[in-house]
């Protein structure tokens, strides 16, 4: 075989016997791709919580949900707000933490979509970071009007196929269960 030049495509010249050879091994070698590509699935997820020292917790504090804004600037197909108005529900309902009418002890959470980017599992699987799906909330924690703690909590889904599909709807629960619990772990500490 002859050197060739790095902008040249290199001359491949298999014969009929390696030809026969190499159908059946990409075959064989396709289904193993598509299995990592489809069940590859990564979820980072950064969060923080902050509550002030100078606040003293009530005990048998619970949470209200307050507003849920979307601060991207942009307008989607779906109604996020809602998406993260249930999912946090759920989540603080789940803990025991959601409150009732009626129970005096309370804390209004509202919460902010900074970022949300839809992705695509099918653009994941081809290439990991391509069709990346974000969601970043900010959350303020306020006793009446004064804000007394602060959390924000990110969930990003870059790569991964077809167990991936849903990571547009799913990212929600994934970042709300974040948020309630790290503010479980701020009341529970606080109040001891």
């Amino acid at each position: 075989m002859k050197p060739f030049h790095p902008r040249e495509k290199p001359e491949i010249n298999l014969t009929k016997t390696e030809k026969k050879q190499l159908i059946p091994t990409l075959f064989l070698l396709l289904p193993a791709l598509i299995s990592c590509g489809c069940s590859s699935v990564f979820q980072q997820s950064v969060h923080y919580a902050h509550l002030d020292k100078d606040y003293l917790l009530r005990p048998g504090t619970q949470i209200e949900i307050g507003s849920v804004t979307n601060e991207t600037e942009h307008d989607f197909d779906l109604d996020v707000e809602q998406m993260l108005t249930d999912a946090l529900t759920k989540k603080l309902r789940k803990e025991g933490l959601l409150w009732e009418e009626g129970n005096s002890a309370k804390l209004t959470l509202d919460a902010q979509i900074i970022d949300y980017k839809k992705g695509s599992a099918f653009q994941r699987w081809l290439w990991p970071g391509w069709g990346k799906t974000d969601l970043i909330v900010h959350c303020n924690l306020k006793d009446e009007n004064k804000t007394v703690g602060t959390l924000q909590a990110k969930g990003s889904v870059a790569w991964g196929g077809g167990f991936t599909i849903g990571a547009w709807r799913d990212i929600f629960d994934g970042v709300a269960k974040k948020v309630v619990r790290d503010l479980r772990k701020k009341l529970k500490s606080s109040s001891s």
